[in-house]
């Protein structure tokens, strides 16, 4: 098993990475209810985690 590494983020860093994920998924609303529907294949569900984490953060 591999060890987690925590990423530190600044607010703007975080709104940067969360906008890095949205131009790599394209559409915001699609790619969430892909997600939603477990129809992510295993590169795009790390993204989909990554960036609800990111939102969760942020307070969006």
């Amino acid at each position: 098993m591999t060890a987690m590494t925590p990423v530190y983020y600044t607010l703007d860093q975080a709104h940067a990475r969360r906008n890095e994920i949205l131009s790599i998924v394209g559409d915001e609303a699609t790619f969430k209810e892909r997600g939603a529907r477990y129809e992510l294949d295993a590169q795009q569900l790390a993204l989909y985690n990554e960036l609800t984490d990111l939102e969760f953060l942020i307070g969006d």
